[in-house]
């Protein structure tokens, strides 16, 4: 390889780690200082985080939040994707989880006929109703309202 081609793919390399490390560096939970120590804690201040925000607090009945060892899980979803990016930044930066799990989670609201959504009967067999959103039986509601078991 003559020294020119050796500099550019050296470079090509470079770049390509820093974009790299860069990404992954973006994605990952700051480490912070958390006074939530155990899961109800880390939901109560996550919940209170939502309802002091102008933006969240709105929509704090389509957003359900659990923590589980510190794997914090949410359900429902946000009214925008700038909601979704807000909640999770709040997750991060309150609740200090080990990780967000958003597998019931949507950035947008989702159609009427979701399983997410309460239909005319209710929601689905093994699911109930928290706020406005229909969660699995075994988890539990953080939203406090009249529909929240």
């Amino acid at each position: 390889m003559m020294p020119t081609k050796l500099l550019r793919s050296l470079l090509t390399i470079s770049v390509f780690a820093i974009a790299f490390f860069a990404t992954a560096e973006s994605n990952a939970i700051r480490a912070q200082s958390c006074t939530a120590k155990t899961d109800d804690e880390i939901v109560v201040a996550i919940v209170n985080a939502i309802k002091s925000d102008s933006l969240l607090a709105p929509q704090i009945s389509h957003i359900v939040v659990g923590s589980v060892n510190k794997f914090v899980k949410l359900q429902g979803w946000t009214d925008t994707a700038r909601g979704a990016s807000r909640l999770m930044d709040l997750v991060r930066d309150v609740g200090c989880p080990t990780a967000i799990n958003v597998n019931r989670f949507e950035e947008t609201p989702p159609p009427a006929d979701s399983p997410l959504r309460p239909q005319p009967l209710g929601c689905a067999p093994g699911t109930k109703q928290c706020g406005d959103v229909c969660i699995p039986d075994g988890d539990t509601c953080s939203a406090k309202t009249k529909a929240a078991d």
